[in-house]
């Protein structure tokens, strides 16, 4: 009797461990598909006149280290900041009022209507601190600024 307990008991242990799934961490995205998804934007080079000074003292508990853009749309810049994951993301856009999405934090777009629009439209990033997500009333288009469209002369 107390071999086919054994034997009942090693095989339900057996099939338990064969069927658990690996847990895998949190899901990070590049910076490089942020940057695509948000469409027509250009990066902001050191010494451009449009440059946001970057403090990293500024943010937040799980920002990485150098992650950070400072990125354009419209002549606003604006500053893209990697998190560890996007639970770190969310408490740091709810701290600063801005937006999030994913593990990406995108500071200094709340009340420019123009980047919220676009972050909005093309990422769906969201506002935790509204209560009512915006709108956009206009939606980017994906196309790179400066792309000319149609017909020619």
């Amino acid at each position: 009797m107390k071999s086919l307990l054994f034997i009942i008991s090693l095989t339900f242990s057996s099939l338990l461990f064969s069927c658990s799934k690996k847990v895998e961490g949190p899901i990070r995205i590049k910076v490089e598909e942020v940057i695509k998804e948000l469409g027509p934007v250009t990066e902001v080079k050191k010494g451009d006149p449009k440059e946001i000074p970057f403090r990293p003292e500024f943010y937040g508990e799980g920002m990485i280290e150098n992650s950070y853009k400072i990125l354009s749309y419209k002549d606003l810049a604006f500053i893209i900041v990697e998190f560890e994951s996007e639970e770190h993301a969310h408490k740091e856009a709810k701290r600063l009022k801005q937006y999030y999405y994913k593990n990406w934090l995108l500071d200094e777009v709340a009340n420019e209507p123009s980047l919220e629009d676009l972050v909005v439209a093309n990422l769906k990033a969201v506002n935790p601190t509204l209560t009512h997500q915006i709108i956009p009333r206009h939606h980017p288009s994906k196309e790179p600024v400066g792309k000319a469209g149609g017909g020619g002369h």
